[in-house]
């Protein structure tokens, strides 16, 4: 698997991005998979924040990815 992200803070408190993904064959025949993400990060303070990201497959299988998670930093 390989990727390229592009992302910019928008502000102290939110990171925007988006991702490109390509993924190679997981056996002999199969196929390999194009994908797409956007997403970013909301900063509640200096030890709580909010990711999140949906996305996509361009090519190969058809599938939707997404998550929304909790991070706590120390």
């Amino acid at each position: 698997m390989s990727g390229w992200l592009l992302q910019r803070n928008m502000s102290d408190k939110l990171t925007l991005g988006g991702e490109l993904t390509y993924r190679t064959p997981d056996k002999i025949d199969g196929e390999c998979a194009l994908g797409t993400n956007l997403g970013g990060q909301v900063n509640l303070n200096a030890h709580h924040h909010i990711l999140f990201s949906i996305g996509r497959d361009l090519r190969g299988p058809r599938r939707v990815m997404a998550y929304l998670a909790h991070q706590w930093t120390y």
